[in-house]
C-alpha cells in the first residue's frame, strides 16, 4: 500500500454530545438548551413517552416517538429521517434503550438460541452500525443516556442522607467515548462534569449547561475550514451462499427438501419465506441451527412413538 502524508488541517465538524445522568438530572432539558444555542431546526427521537413533550412550550422542536422494540435499526431510521428532512440537530432521548431497553440488544441477545459468546458476533455489527451512523451524521447529535444509578451517603444538615449518583451510562462499555464531549449531570444541582472534552471548552469547569454553551460549541465546530460532507459508511455487504451445496448438505444431513426449509424459515421469521437468496451467511448459520433443533425434536418424538408401540 502506497502511503502519502498530508498536512493536518482543522475542518468544520458536527458535534456529538452525550449527557449521562440519573433520573431527574435534567438530561432532556439540558439537551434542548444546548441545541437552541447551536441554532437551526431540531428533531427529538423520543423513547420517554409523554415526557418528550413536556418542554414544547419552552423550546421549538419537532418530535418522533420511537416505540419498542428498541432495535438499533429504529434509531438508524430516525437519524436518516433527520438528515433527509433538513434537521440541523437531533436529540436521542434516550440512547440507552437501544442497549438495555425493551427489545434492545441485551434482550435480543438473551433470547437468541445457541452459544451466548458467539451470538455477540451477530449483535455487535448491528450496534456498530448505530455508532457509525451517529459519527458520520450530517446533524449535530445530543444523546441522552440513563446513568447506572447508585446511592451514596453524604452529609446534609449534619445528617447522613442518601443521594443518587450516576456511575456511567446504561450502554455498551466505553460507548461514552464515541462523542465530541461527554458530561455527567448531577441529580440535584444539574451541574455538568466533563468526562471527555475534545473541544477544550469545558476543561476545569463545572456549570449547568445552557444555550451559551451551545453557542460556544457551534463556534468551535465552525472554526475550521469548510469540507465536503462525509458520506455515510456503506451498508455491510451480504456474503453470498453457495445454494446448491447448501441444499445438498441439508438434504443429506437432515433429510429436508427446499419446501421444508422454507416452512421452517417462515416459522423462524414469522413471515412467508419463498426464497433465501438474499440471506447472509450468518442468517443461514442461524437457520441451520434451527433445522438441527427441529430435526432433533422430530427424532426424539419418533423414538418416543416407537417405544410406546413396543410397549403395546
Amino acid at each position: 500500500m502506497a502511503i502519502q502524508a498530508t498536512k493536518a488541517v482543522r475542518k468544520q465538524v458536527k458535534v456529538r454530545i452525550a449527557l449521562i445522568g440519573p433520573s431527574g438530572s435534567g438530561k432532556s432539558f439540558t439537551a434542548l438548551r444546548i441545541v437552541k444555542g447551536l441554532g437551526g431546526k431540531t428533531l427529538m427521537g423520543n423513547t420517554e413517552g409523554d415526557r418528550g413533550y413536556f418542554y414544547a412550550e419552552e423550546f421549538d422542536y419537532d418530535i418522533v416517538d420511537i416505540q419498542p422494540p428498541y432495535t438499533p435499526e429504529k434509531y438508524i431510521e430516525v437519524i436518516e429521517y433527520a438528515e433527509q428532512n433538513g434537521y440541523d440537530n437531533l436529540i436521542l432521548d434516550s440512547g440507552s434503550h437501544e442497549w438495555s431497553g425493551r427489545g434492545g440488544l441485551l434482550e435480543i441477545h438473551d433470547k437468541m438460541p445457541g452459544n451466548s459468546y458467539t451470538n455477540w458476533g451477530k449483535i455487535n455489527p448491528r450496534h456498530n452500525l448505530f455508532i457509525d451512523k451517529q459519527l458520520y451524521s450530517k446533524c449535530n447529535i445530543v444523546n441522552c443516556l440513563r446513568g447506572k444509578d447508585q446511592y451514596v451517603l453524604e452529609e446534609k444538615n449534619g445528617k447522613q442522607a442518601p443521594k443518587k449518583v450516576g456511575m456511567g451510562a446504561e450502554q455498551r462499555a466505553n460507548y461514552e467515548y464515541e462523542f465530541t464531549a461527554t458530561f455527567m449531570l448531577d441529580q440535584e444541582t444539574h451541574i455538568a462534569t466533563a468526562m471527555k472534552d475534545n473541544t477544550h471548552i469545558f476543561e476545569g469547569k463545572y456549570d449547568v449547561l445552557t444555550e451559551e454553551h451551545g453557542i460556544l460549541l457551534k463556534k468551535w465546530a465552525n472554526s475550521g475550514a469548510a469540507q465536503e460532507s462525509t458520506p455515510s459508511p456503506p451498508p455491510p455487504t451480504i456474503e453470498p451462499v453457495n445454494w446448491p451445496t447448501f441444499w445438498a448438505g441439508v438434504k443429506s444431513k437432515l433429510g429436508y427438501d427446499e419446501n421444508d426449509v422454507h416452512a421452517i424459515a417462515s416459522a423462524m421469521r414469522k413471515t412467508q419465506i419463498t426464497s433465501l437468496s438474499d440471506w447472509s451467511r450468518e442468517e443461514v448459520s442461524e437457520l441451520m441451527e434451527k433445522l438441527k433443533q427441529v430435526y432433533a425434536e422430530d427424532q426424539a418424538k419418533l423414538k418416543e412413538m416407537e417405544g410406546q408401540q413396543e410397549g403395546n
